[in-house]
């Protein structure tokens, strides 16, 4: 039985073949950056050119996915799940549709893990999303990664990606509770 550790360098190698440009986020970068928490997915973004090769390289490495559900997501510009083939976890698949997507691609961080090195949404990129997406757990995520991240964030960078995706009174009120509950 395969960890979700194991799952990822299968997924990444595959990406990393076919020369598929790709970004980690969600959980696993709150995971690189933040506090620690679970999580039974992988959530990434990927500049996807060829369904075809893509899907014939996930099968011979026991994925599970459908072709259709692929064209039908990149279609609708949402998203797809591969399976590994326990279903014990899965991979939640984004194209890199939008503006903010594709920034995410562009200032993604590599990370090394063991011998294995993956790229990892950059701390400002999560912190800025988790504020948009804005759940109690993606405020507490990215509060976390603030306090974690404070002495090598790029806080002018981090600032503007605020202002961009409208979350920047969001962004002030963390810090603010922040710097109350460290005083």
């Amino acid at each position: 039985m395969k960890n979700i550790e194991e799952i990822m360098r299968d997924f990444i190698q595959i990406l990393n073949l076919l020369d598929i440009d790709y970004v980690i986020i969600g959980g696993i970068a709150v995971n690189c950056w933040g506090n620690i928490r679970t999580t039974r997915d992988i959530d990434v973004i990927i500049d996807l050119k060829d369904i075809g090769k893509f899907v014939k390289k996930l099968e011979e490495k026991g994925f599970k996915v459908k072709i259709e559900d692929i064209e039908k997501a990149l279609q609708e510009k949402s998203h797809f799940t591969i399976f590994d083939e326990e279903y014990l976890y899965h991979i939640d698949v984004k194209g890199a549709y939008s503006k903010r997507e594709k920034e995410s691609l562009k200032t993604k961080k590599d990370v090394k893990i063991d011998d294995f090195v993956i790229y990892i949404s950059s701390p400002e990129d999560t912190i800025a999303n988790k504020l948009l997406y804005g759940s109690e757990q993606d405020i507490k995520d990215a509060e976390s990664i603030y306090i974690r991240q404070k002495e090598k964030i790029d806080f002018s960078y981090l600032e503007k990606r605020c202002k961009e995706l409208d979350v920047y009174e969001e962004y002030k009120e963390m810090v603010k509770k922040i710097r109350e509950y460290i005083n």
